[in-house]
């Protein structure tokens, strides 16, 4: 084997897909019913925006208030009160 081919065939390896052309690997995606070829890599575009829209406020803010949280996690009765 010539080392292009090599090349060709690790990398199908360490991907997990078919090694051909995209003929291919179209006509063994219809018979699977599932794709075989590599994904983009990345987020998709527009997925971020999308999910505002639908909820009206950031994917990764979380509604906690802090101050409840310490109280609960140190037994005190909140800040500036004295625990004796």
């Amino acid at each position: 084997l010539e080392a292009d081919q090599v090349h060709a065939i690790r990398a199908t390896v360490q991907t997990g897909t078919p090694l051909g052309n995209t003929r291919f690997c179209v006509q063994i995606e219809k018979q699977l019913k599932c794709k075989v070829s590599q994904a983009r890599r990345g987020r998709p575009k527009g997925r971020k925006k999308k999910q505002q829209e639908k909820k009206g406020t950031d994917p990764f803010f979380l509604p906690v208030d802090l101050y409840a949280l310490h109280r609960t996690q140190s037994g005190s009765g909140g800040y500036g009160t004295k625990n004796h």
